[in-house]
């Protein structure tokens, strides 16, 4: 009495099971006959290229992952001129500069001076000092008319006034441009004052005013100037 092979009927079930849910993908199937299929070492996967690694091993060879540290190694070369290339386009490096200025010194309005820190107070006081001088000197010039008269013409007195108007206003500009960069306040030491007008209309409302007084004495200063050259200081004769 022969017995069938009962159990042979489970065993093709499940492989035909088996076959009937994978995919056939006729690449594969090629490669396999002509015996150029992956070689598995059973390694991890990259996670970041998804190139198998060699068991063991720390970094991926493709793209440079290390899997301890969960970054990617960059490697650094040095041009023709000394200089490190890190691989990274002009666009890329700054904005990677300019992540790391604000990861420093992150903006916020807690963190901002608008005028109320201890330098304001400086530069008013500075501001006040030459103000003061200068309304001095305007009031003595003014009660003291008559008696300036017999000695100086009108132009004259205009070119003294406009003079001492460009030099307060110089002093002030330039010590401002001082604290805000050394570069500026050179400018303004070696132009005469001249910069101090730039300088001046670069900060906007904050130095309106003395720029705007220091621009006026420069334009009356060379009027005067030009009738002082002509007529003299002295009183005119009648």
């Amino acid at each position: 009495m022969v017995i069938p092979a009962v159990s042979a009927a489970p065993v093709s079930s499940a492989m035909a099971a088996s076959s009937s849910s994978k995919p056939v993908d006729p690449m594969e199937d090629l490669l396999r006959e002509a015996n150029v299929g992956p070689v598995s070492s059973g390694g991890p996967i990259c996670p970041d290229c998804g190139t198998e690694i060699t068991p063991g091993a720390v970094l991926c060879v493709e793209c440079g992952f290390n899997l301890e540290t969960g970054k990617r190694l960059r490697t650094a070369r040095e041009n023709a001129e000394g200089e490190v290339d890190t691989g990274l386009t002009d666009a890329e490096k700054i904005m990677r500069k300019a992540e790391a200025e604000i990861e420093e010194t992150p903006i916020g309005a807690d963190d901002q001076d608008f005028g109320d820190g201890g330098d304001s107070f400086v530069i008013a006081g500075v501001a006040g000092v030459i103000l003061a001088i200068l309304v001095a000197i305007g009031l003595v010039v003014i009660f003291s008319m008559d008696q300036i008269s017999l000695y100086y013409n009108s132009g004259g007195i205009s070119f003294i006034a406009s003079c001492c108007m460009w030099i307060g206003m110089t002093i002030w500009l330039t010590y401002v441009a001082f604290r805000a960069k050394i570069g500026h306040g050179i400018a303004c030491v070696l132009t005469g004052g001249l910069y101090c007008i730039i300088f001046g209309f670069m900060q906007g409302k904050t130095l309106l005013m003395p720029t705007i007084i220091m621009l006026v004495a420069l334009v009356v200063g060379l009027a005067s100037g030009t009738y002082v050259y002509y007529c003299g200081f002295g009183p005119l004769e009648t």
